[in-house]
């Protein structure tokens, strides 16, 4: 009689246990200003951690004497260290606080020292009333020199502290600050002097109120509470690649050469318009467009108006509640031939956005793939050129959320003649999720298309979307 296998726990090596711990404790998501990531869309679920990093290497610590050793003796699961800096508690957060810092040995650091309300937790304002305690910023400047990402508040009241700290920010790569309702006079110069600083975030701060070093940042994610203020980072940062701006007021014309990222998270079509009639940006790679559903729709031709006057090769388009009709999505397509990437997430409650359509499709789809796409659905417009074998035709993958106008036996044709259409000028489509409601129920025979084409190799999902 064989005797019973172990428990697999039993045998695994302690480096095994500190992989899985490290994903366990590590911050999955990115607080920036990502109106996106707020949204439930089909990217699939909300992007949150299991725990809160700030307690999960002692939650792993606690569930045997095994466990507590390996997270003791590896200094990675301490380097997340996430500390509210609320009046109340104060002298328990400074002993966690210095706990992590010990545990975490000389590792690198990524901290966040954030005033959190009580009643709100997404609220990180304070009124000026409120003087903060120095603790937990006086016991993190001996250790500045660790800090590889920093997301703060500077209240008035850290001013010393912030000052020592600045000298010894080596390995700083990446800042977010926090407005904090500080008076105008008052300057965030603590940061102009960090060699490796690469990527800042500014809530609700004006530019002129903040030292940094402009020329060597490449990535600005901005949302000032002067909208007027919201283009500078395009004018001071000659190097920056990646950029997120919060709705904006007409300026003068900005053209930037090394620009590959840009998001805009806008209220009004005229903000927006305004603004992509002053860019000029030759190296885009990527836009994304996120357009509040609650207000209007977005003016028809501002984003291929835009791409006219500002040719670029781009590769990856998405349009949150901004999507045009038809014939607009369509022409905005043909400026696209480079398109990679397209994620498409319409409003479906609030008002009637640009839909999925049959000739949509049918422009997609190579030429000699197409049969059941067919103007025979009684649809105008122009045949495909010859020549051109489809529109995007470098498109590898297709997100959309919203409405199909479409029979399903149409889409499964526009999946298999991206997929397997016979033109090598053609990209394979790799990757395609479909959020709809209700849920896409296919017959046993296009099931069997769709299994098929899940068991060739593309990434095939059909969600409901929420």
């Amino acid at each position: 009689m064989s005797s019973p296998r172990p428990n697999i726990c039993d045998i695994l090596p302690p480096e095994i246990f500190t992989l899985i711990f490290e994903f366990a404790c590590y911050r999955s998501y990115d607080e920036r200003c990502h109106v996106a990531r707020r949204v439930d869309s089909m990217w699939g679920p909300n992007e949150e951690e299991i725990w809160d990093p700030s307690v999960t290497p002692l939650i792993i610590g606690a569930v045997c004497s095994h466990w507590r050793s390996i997270t003791l003796s590896e200094p990675r699961l301490w380097r997340q260290i996430d500390v509210p800096v609320n009046t109340d508690r104060a002298d328990a957060r400074a002993n966690m606080l210095q706990y992590f810092l010990f545990n975490s040995g000389q590792h690198s650091l990524d901290v966040r020292l954030l005033y959190k309300s009580e009643d709100n937790p997404d609220e990180y304002s304070i009124s000026e009333s409120s003087p903060l305690p120095t603790t937990a910023i006086e016991i993190l400047v001996p250790h500045s020199h660790r800090l590889h990402t920093l997301e703060t508040i500077a209240p008035f009241e850290w001013e010393d502290a912030l000052n020592r700290l600045a000298n010894h920010l080596s390995m700083l790569t990446r800042l977010t600050l926090r407005n904090y309702n500080t008076p105008s006079r008052y300057r965030f110069d603590f940061f102009a002097n960090a060699p490796r600083l690469r990527d800042v975030t500014l809530y609700g701060i004006h530019l002129d109120s903040v030292k940094l070093p402009f020329a060597q940042l490449e990535r600005f994610d901005f949302d000032p509470n002067d909208k007027l203020d919201s283009l500078e980072p395009l004018r001071r940062c000659p190097h920056l690649r990646h950029c997120a701006l919060v709705s904006v007021f007409r300026s003068s014309r900005i053209k930037h050469l090394a620009l590959e990222t840009l998001e805009i998270y806008s209220d009004y079509s005229d903000h927006l318009k305004a603004l992509l009639q002053i860019l000029e940006l030759p190296a885009l790679r990527t836009l994304l467009i996120h357009f509040h559903p609650y207000f209007e729709e977005v003016e028809q031709p501002i984003v291929r108006e835009f791409f006219q006057r500002s040719p670029c090769a781009l590769e990856s388009l998405t349009l949150i509640y901004a999507t045009p009709d038809e014939r607009e999505f369509l022409a905005l397509l043909q400026e696209l031939p480079t398109l990679r990437v397209l994620r498409i997430h319409n409003n479906l409650h609030l008002f009637k956005t640009g839909t999925l359509t049959p000739k949509s499709l049918r422009l997609m789809t190579p030429r000699k793939s197409v049969s059941l796409i067919s103007d025979d659905e009684g649809l105008e417009g122009e045949e495909q050129d010859p020549s051109e074998p489809c529109l995007v035709p470098n498109l590898e993958t297709f997100h959309y959320e919203g409405h199909l106008g479409i029979a399903l036996n149409a889409l499964l044709e526009f999946l298999e003649g991206r997929w397997c259409g016979g033109n090598t000028t053609v990209s394979k489509l790799q990757s395609v999720w479909f959020a709809t409601r209700p849920r896409v129920e296919f017959d046993e025979s296009d099931a069997v298309i769709v299994d098929r084409l899940r068991e060739e190799g593309m990434h095939l999902e059909f969600l409901v979307a929420n």
